[in-house]
């Protein structure tokens, strides 16, 4: 949970608190595993931090599906946002192949 405020930091300049974990996915072609979390904003103060050129929030549907560069970020929008139209949140775990 510190390596994703870290990341979430050093990416977004985005604070987050109320982390858990939402999502395990297996990348069988890069030999890694991601392991996403659900959580808050402790503020909307984000900006690019120095490993980012723009950071940009959407509503749903605005969000450029086609233009994600990674298809683990794409499933687990994906997955939110039908887990969020039942108002349960469970925790999913998969493989993600490449598109």
């Amino acid at each position: 949970m510190e390596a994703a405020k870290r990341d979430a930091y050093e990416e977004a300049r985005a604070k987050l608190t109320d982390l858990t974990p939402y999502a395990l996915f297996n990348l069988n072609f890069v030999n890694q595993v991601y392991v996403m979390f659900r959580c808050r904003l402790k503020d909307r103060d984000c900006r690019p931090g120095p490993e980012s050129l723009e950071v940009k929030s959407f509503a749903e549907q605005d969000i450029p599906w086609d233009d994600m560069a990674f298809s683990s970020i794409r499933e687990t929008l994906r997955r939110y946002f039908m887990d969020r139209r039942k108002g349960a949140f469970p925790l999913h775990m998969g493989d993600i192949v490449p598109d």
